[in-house]
């Protein structure tokens, strides 16, 4: 005969839910991995794109340069060229303030025009101007330096 069983309280096992903490810090390593170059690249770009809005800011600015001394009287030019060059204040947002405009508290682009070493001073319509832009304020040191020829300056006179 057998002996009877004596009931036994059984616990069933559940299966564990959820990540062991190995598992988490790899998935985190790997995150990490894969997101420092993107974070690189975002950098760079971010980088290029405020050198680009410079660069179209300064191009803007000297289209206005030139666009003022094409608008200069001829005479008013020739004088201010022979003497050291004619100097014109713009705004950070590119608006012309003038050519006295030094100590104005809108300066941000300075730029002057200087007749190019060797040309002739009765030839103005035909001779290269050079065009310097200098920003930020106060100390305008960056620096870039820009011929220009004015075509078509001489067809109003």
């Amino acid at each position: 005969m057998q002996e009877p069983r004596t009931p036994t309280l059984r616990i069933p096992r559940r299966r564990a839910k959820g990540f062991s903490l190995v598992e988490v810090v790899l998935v985190l390593g790997i995150v990490a991995f894969a997101l420092i170059p993107a974070i690189g690249v975002l950098a760079m770009a971010y980088r290029s794109s405020a050198e680009a809005r410079t660069n179209m800011a300064k191009s803007m600015v000297l289209q206005s340069a030139v666009a003022v001394l094409q608008n200069t009287e001829r005479a008013r030019l020739q004088q201010a060229l022979g003497g050291g060059g004619l100097e014109m204040g713009f705004g950070e947002a590119g608006r012309y303030l003038g050519t006295n405009a030094s100590s104005s508290s809108d300066l941000f682009y300075r730029v002057t025009a200087t007749r190019t070493p060797g040309a002739p001073a009765t030839n103005i319509f035909r001779e290269d101007v050079v065009l310097e832009i200098a920003y930020p304020p106060p100390a305008f040191n960056e620096t870039n330096r820009m011929p220009v020829r004015l075509f078509g300056y001489g067809s109003r006179f």
